[in-house]
């Protein structure tokens, strides 16, 4: 009961973080004498970072971080910090640290979903009961559940956390299996109210399945990872020899000491099964900052890029809403599109401002939003 009560928790208050819409808050300067708007050159963000993530690893009693930035096209800034496995002295390093990034997975399966509405295999405001073969949705109100509703939050699902996760493999859940055994009842109309939903998420990685004819993780490994050349990302539940060696260990802090925490294998893999490392998401992030381009390939339309960032729902005009699996913050004056990390012993965030044409990763063995929060507040 503690266990499943912790996880909930987690999830509560990744809830409150993506909801949060946080008023303009003074941008604290630090070691820098410029004024205007906009990156200040490497050596400077290096310096501000520096001095950023040693104070507050250390007041936050995090073990280790990592750090991505991406600008106009290109990677601006990669570092890590402190360290991935305190006991052997490990140090974290953005392109071979691996971490577990929890809910920023929501945006790949998102993506995906997109490529098949491109590919014309789907279409966003279909019912959803025309792409399930096993079970069915129940009509419980006349307005049915479209696609569209998955990846906004707003299928009208009450919250069910309970099956999220297995203590081995072995017991682990197919996602078939655990979208049709532990579906929650509908509890208010689609399209009505956005209520934060881990289902959704894992309803909208099956029909990635049931449309492609493979396996979530084959399909998002062989259209977006790899074209992404993300070759240190996965989103298998048992890691590859050569990504577990180097996985950050999940930390709590608590007494003064440093606990390590249980590795979960998870039944929601859309929804939060992805590990990935700070320099295989600046190629995520270029992608979407650059209409679906990476490089020579284009993973997405640049209509269907566009449409992931615009603003798809909101509960009221005068509040931030949601693209496609990104949330809308207002900080600074400037519209921010982010995604936050929550995991048992890990933490992280993805950040694009599409009008800077900037994107930011940060992920860390420990579960503290402070983190993060106090990160993009100052760097803003």
């Amino acid at each position: 009961l503690c266990f499943l009560l912790g996880i909930l928790i987690l999830l509560i208050l990744g809830l409150q973080l993506q909801l949060a819409a946080v008023p303009p808050q003074a941008i604290v300067q630090q070691n820098t004498t410029t004024t205007e708007q906009g990156i200040p050159n490497r050596q400077e963000l290096e310096s501000f970072m520096d001095e950023f993530f040693a104070e507050q690893m250390e007041e936050l009693h995090v073990p280790g971080a990592t750090i991505a930035l991406v600008k106009d096209g290109e990677v601006f800034f990669t570092k890590g910090y402190g360290y991935a496995d305190i006991d052997k002295q490990t140090p974290v390093t953005p392109d071979q640290t691996v971490f577990r990034v929890g809910s920023v997975s929501k945006l790949f399966t998102a993506t995906a979903i997109m490529q098949l509405v491109d590919r014309g295999l789907l279409n966003v405001e279909d019912d959803i009961n025309k792409y399930l073969k096993d079970f069915q949705i129940e009509n419980t109100y006349p307005e049915p559940i479209r696609v569209r509703h998955l990846l906004t939050h707003t299928s009208g699902f009450s919250q069910h956390y309970i099956g999220i996760a297995a203590r081995s493999e072995a017991e682990r859940l197919s996602l078939a299996e655990y979208v049709k055994e532990y579906q929650p009842p509908r509890v208010r109309p689609a399209g009505e109210l956005y209520s934060y939903s881990t289902y959704d998420s894992d309803l909208a990685g099956y029909i990635v399945e049931v449309v492609s004819g493979v396996s979530y993780e084959e399909y998002v490994t062989q259209n977006i990872l790899q074209p992404l050349d993300m070759q240190r990302s996965t989103f298998s539940q048992t890691l590859p020899d050569e990504l577990a060696a180097d996985l950050a260990t999940g930390y709590e802090y608590e007494d003064d000491s440093y606990e390590t925490t249980l590795y979960l294998y998870l039944n929601i893999v859309p929804a939060g099964g992805m590990s990935t490392t700070a320099a295989d998401m600046t190629h995520f992030m270029l992608a979407h900052l650059q209409n679906g381009r990476y490089g020579d390939r284009q993973i997405l339309s640049e209509k269907s890029a566009q449409e992931m960032r615009q603003q798809q729902f909101t509960d009221h005009l005068k509040l931030p809403g949601v693209g496609y699996a990104f949330h809308e913050r207002y900080k600074n004056r400037q519209r921010i599109l982010a995604h936050s990390a929550i995991f048992l012993g890990y933490t992280g965030l993805l950040y694009l401002i599409p009008e800077q044409n900037l994107g930011l990763f940060i992920a860390y063995n420990k579960f503290d939003p402070k983190f993060h929060e106090r990160l993009t507040t100052q760097f803003l």
